[in-house]
């Protein structure tokens, strides 16, 4: 869905508008008018499907009023749109939000991206209008995604200044302090974005992954527990809680939860892997050993070699520790 684009006809407007002259630095009425003419033919060709179109339009009325905020903001959602919305990304669906967007910016192949242009007009929109929500709002959004996690943490809390219970808003704070190290800080936004929007999945999944970081397994295991209610079929989840149970020192409970995980996603190779460890803690030798060739398997049919050097050297230690079979003979 494209992002909302305003559509404002200035030209019925400008007839009350004084003659603007040079001796009071306002600007010439013709300009005006050429202004709003092309930017109402911006608008008509955004409508029609022509995105550069458009801004090539409010650029030129541009020229003839730099100081026409709706066109600056134009500018900025539909620059935005080419780069993200064009490549069928759905970022702020993901819960790696900021990581997500900043990867697609491509900023390393393209420094003068769309995205820095897009930038540069949103913050002249919001310099005409501090006031403007939605310009605030798109500003912050694009600063996390060229992962300016300090200045999109600075519009976030502005925009929060004037809109306190906007629950996504908290939660993209939380990713973009927990992105700069500031978990303890990071850990309550995401608890305002849950506070304000309950049902936030990616608010809860979040929390318990800034938990885990802080080494609290507890509150992680509780953050992940809420997630997995709200989205039963998450095997990112389940994964996670199973982590959480497992420092914890709740192994059942870590096993019961990695299973679920390999219920939605058999080959998730991490999960065989943990799971060893931990039927290891308990001292199931064969059990170990049975998810950690598993693992092993998954890890090397799918090319990824430290994580399958990992699964061989587990192995090899519990084949040492159960049967002394580390250079013997396999059994199982």
């Amino acid at each position: 869905m494209r992002s909302p684009i305003i559509a404002v006809f200035f030209c019925i407007l400008l007839t009350a508008f004084p003659a603007w002259g040079k001796e009071t630095g306002q600007l010439n009425p013709s300009y005006a008018l050429k202004a709003a003419q092309l930017f109402q033919s911006g608008v008509e060709k955004w409508y029609a499907g022509d995105s550069a179109g458009a801004v090539r339009s409010w650029e030129d009325a541009l020229v003839f009023d730099p100081n026409l905020e709706e066109a600056h903001y134009n500018i900025g959602v539909a620059l935005r749109d080419q780069e993200i919305l064009d490549r069928r990304e759905t970022c702020l669906s993901r819960e790696d939000v900021l990581e997500c967007l900043g990867a697609v910016s491509h900023l390393s192949e393209r420094p003068a991206t769309e995205l820095e242009k897009a930038l540069r007009y949103l913050k002249d929109a919001v310099r005409l209008n501090p006031s403007r929500t939605n310009a605030v709002y798109m500003k912050a959004v694009i600063e996390g995604q060229l992962k300016r996690y300090d200045a999109a943490e600075t519009s976030f809390s502005n925009h929060l200044e004037q809109y306190p219970n906007d629950a996504e808003i908290h939660y993209l704070l939380c990713a973009a302090r927990r992105a700069q190290g500031k978990l303890e800080e990071a850990a309550r936004s995401c608890k305002s974005a849950a506070q304000y929007r309950p049902g936030h999945v990616k608010a809860h999944h979040l929390l318990g992954s800034i938990y885990l970081e802080l080494q609290r397994s507890g509150d992680a295991a509780a953050a992940f527990q809420k997630a997995v209610v709200l989205r039963p079929r998450s095997t990112a989840t389940w994964f996670n809680l199973g982590l959480a149970r497992a420092e914890n020192g709740q192994e059942q409970e870590a096993i019961d939860a990695y299973k679920r995980a390999l219920d939605f996603a058999p080959d998730n190779g991490a999960a065989h892997l943990n799971l060893g460890v931990v039927y290891d803690s308990l001292d199931e030798g064969s059990l170990a050993i049975r998810h950690t060739r598993q693992a092993q398997r998954i890890f090397s049919e799918s090319g990824e070699w430290r994580q399958a050097a990992q699964a061989e050297k587990n192995i090899g230690r519990f084949l040492k520790k159960y049967w002394g079979l580390a250079h013997k003979n396999r059994l199982f």
